[in-house]
């Protein structure tokens, strides 16, 4: 997924098709709504800084290992969203509390934790 604004880089036909070229899916913001875009530029914000932070991951399966461990093991499961009142998504989705309900910060490591 490859998520812009509505510029015109990013609706030309070449830019488009270089999307398609690596198997990308675009999305947009809404036409005239910055407020779409700006959720998914600070959520990729967070990720970044926190799954990885100075880290630079050897090659894309060590990139997509870790943001993979990152996003299933901590960002939904225990992480707290302001947008969902300082809940995480599964507690948001399910009711319950999260596993490893003491534990709401990542780990400064690039290795992922999981629940268990």
């Amino acid at each position: 997924m490859h998520h812009t604004d509505r510029g015109s880089t990013y609706t030309a036909g070449d830019y488009r098709r270089a999307l398609k070229d690596y198997e990308m899916v675009a999305s947009m913001s809404g036409k005239g709504n910055c407020w779409d875009n700006a959720v998914g530029a600070s959520t990729i914000g967070t990720i970044k800084t926190e799954a990885l932070g100075d880290y630079v991951p050897a090659d894309i399966h060590e990139l997509r290992r870790i943001l993979f461990g990152y996003i299933e093991g901590f960002y939904n499961q225990r992480r707290l969203h302001s947008t969902l009142d300082y809940r995480s998504p599964v507690e948001k989705e399910t009711g319950e509390p999260p596993c490893g309900k003491n534990s709401r910060t990542y780990p400064s490591s690039p290795t992922p934790r999981r629940c268990s």
